[in-house]
């Protein structure tokens, strides 16, 4: 619970962002992730998440290790026709991280299902070296009222 508290309260700080040169460039990162779904490749996951990156979903909580073997795992068992990020917010939450939230819609097929769409999506960028890369990955199917 104090955690929780921490992160609320960090966040209260926090400001919306106008858009500018580093925030487009976190929002064409974060959409690599979905580029790489649909071309089957790992390369964003590979290159954009921090090596103690983690991601969260209500099928727990993955390592980069895990994050990687989960989307080969995907890209020879989905089959992505379509994705759009849509009502994209960036939230600075300090000089050197900003929070991307969005909904992702998505066409896609996986094991002969449909996947699931849309999904709220919550991703922390934070820069390093000159250099932005991920280290948390929050999605979440809504529920429909």
């Amino acid at each position: 619970m104090p955690r929780i508290a921490a992160l609320l309260i960090s966040l209260a700080g926090a400001s919306w962002c106008a858009s500018s040169a580093g925030e487009n460039a976190v929002v064409g990162m974060e959409r690599q992730f979905f580029s790489a779904w649909q071309a089957k490749s790992l390369e964003a996951v590979e290159k954009n998440v921090a090596a103690e990156g983690v991601s969260w979903s209500e099928w727990g909580i993955f390592d980069k290790a895990a994050q990687l073997a989960n989307q080969k795992a995907a890209n020879s068992n989905c089959t992505v026709g379509s994705f759009e990020m849509r009502d994209v917010r960036v939230l600075r939450v300090s000089g050197d991280s900003v929070m991307v939230l969005y909904t992702a819609h998505q066409d896609a097929l996986c094991g002969g299902s449909a996947a699931p769409s849309p999904v709220a999506n919550s991703s922390l960028w934070t820069k390093r070296g000159g250099r932005w890369v991920n280290v948390y990955r929050a999605s979440v199917v809504p529920r429909k009222n």
